[in-house]
């Protein structure tokens, strides 16, 4: 996205995939959408601090990705997250990021989740 390159992390960029991700959603989407996608790497981050094992089960390219994103979480960013309007939406949303890198997990078509999508949908184009 953005003329990024893939592999960002390996290039010690932090690419903000996050912020990207939740601006563009903005224009088609209300914050109960965009802003989880916006705490998506805080969400990482939370995890990585609280539960010891999470850090162990990211890819080596993630765990990269972790450092360059702000490591552990100070006991303050650890309250602010937790006091979050979405903090429960992002911590599902980086749960289902984790299962979606199962290579064997079966996804339904895209036509599966348009009806979702149409209905989330706060107007077609026009930015909040």
């Amino acid at each position: 996205m953005h003329g990024l390159p893939e592999d960002v992390a390996e290039q010690g960029i932090d690419g903000h995939h996050e912020q990207i991700g939740e601006k563009w959603l903005k224009k088609w989407f209300g914050p109960e959408i965009s802003q989880p996608v916006g705490l998506h790497v805080t969400a990482k981050r939370y995890q990585c601090t609280v539960h010891t094992d999470y850090l162990e089960q990211l890819s080596p390219a993630s765990a990269k990705s972790f450092i360059l994103q702000g490591g552990k979480m100070t006991g303050d960013e650890i309250r602010a997250f937790e006091g979050d309007p979405f903090f429960n939406e992002a911590l599902q949303l980086r749960t289902w990021d984790d299962h979606a890198k199962d290579r064997e997990m079966e996804t339904p078509p895209l036509e599966h989740y348009l009806p979702l999508v149409q209905v989330a949908l706060v107007s077609e184009g026009t930015s909040q």
